[in-house]
């Protein structure tokens, strides 16, 4: 008897001694966003948390802080080393990060353009898979798809008004065919009439031209600040010459998402749309964040 209790003690201590330890888990990833869409789309996405290095000119959420890694002139190595990366997102020159690189073989770097919509969708698809969440690429795909569907369903009875987006107006740049700002004034039931004057990528233009395109929708970029926005309306305010004054359809803005577009690109297309369109607005609230 006493030796069928040793027995059993001893094949009870061999089996605790065979069992597998449970796997520690996985560190949550480490990310460096260098571009202000590239953090918009992770935060976004849910991301936030496992952010540690951003742009110089990335817009946080209220309260959040992270490292400054340099900005599209110049990236800082040391600073992005620091801060020990799992991925770097970036839409500059891969070259940019070649020290990096070599100093860190391990780390993924992923290319994240937005010229346009579909570069766009390519760059959430692949934050999901570089950080094994598909799920949360795949839904922030789904909603931006829905609501940029709903924008073009409501103006889509509109007569498409000759829109001129621009940044500036003492010496104004335009955006012309073939980038996603442009895509976003069809879908908002515009026509973009810098990109009709055959214009393409981003130009300074002046007055004059202005005043020969002749916009039915003049939309203003300025810098953030009542004074900005003040002035801005001012000068279009003395510009009777043009139809978009006379019409009322001149509205000057501080909103940076109109030529930064990330994951809140339908929010971009509708505010264009209930500037282009505002008819089709007139009972609805403003746009609200995806």
């Amino acid at each position: 008897m006493r030796l069928r209790w040793i027995m059993l003690g001893v094949a009870l201590a061999a089996a605790v001694g065979c069992r597998r330890p449970e796997p520690t888990p996985a560190p949550p990833p480490r990310l460096v966003t260098a571009a202000p869409h590239i953090t918009e789309i992770a935060f976004d996405m849910g991301l936030g948390d496992h952010v540690v290095g951003v742009s110089r000119y990335c817009i946080l959420p209220p309260g959040e802080r992270r490292t400054i890694i340099g900005d599209a002139l110049r990236i800082n190595s040391e600073a992005i080393l620091v801060e020990k990366p799992d991925a770097v997102f970036f839409n500059t020159r891969r070259s940019d990060f070649a020290l990096l690189e070599r100093l860190k073989p391990d780390v993924k770097f992923v290319r994240m353009e937005n010229r346009t919509l579909e570069e766009l969708r390519r760059g959430i698809a692949a934050m999901g898979r570089a950080v094994g969440r598909e799920d949360l690429s795949d839904a922030m795909l789904a909603r931006m798809d829905a609501r940029l569907a709903t924008v073009a369903a409501a103006v889509a009875d509109r007569p498409r008004r000759r829109v001129l987006l621009l940044q500036g107006y003492v010496r104004p740049s335009t955006i012309g065919s073939g980038w996603l700002t442009d895509e976003l004034i069809t879908v908002a039931g515009g026509a973009n009439a810098a990109a009709e004057a055959g214009l393409r990528s981003w130009a300074v233009i002046n007055l004059e031209t202005i005043r020969s395109l002749q916009p039915e929708v003049i939309i203003c970029l300025v810098a953030p600040g009542e004074e900005s926005l003040a002035r801005a309306r001012a000068f279009w305010d003395r510009r009777r010459e043009l139809e978009a004054v006379r019409a009322g359809r001149v509205f000057v803005t501080d909103d940076r998402r109109l030529t930064i577009p990330g994951s809140q690109v339908a929010r971009t297309a509708e505010m264009l749309a209930r500037m282009i369109h505002p008819e089709a607005y007139e009972t609805a609230g403003e746009p609200a964040d995806e």
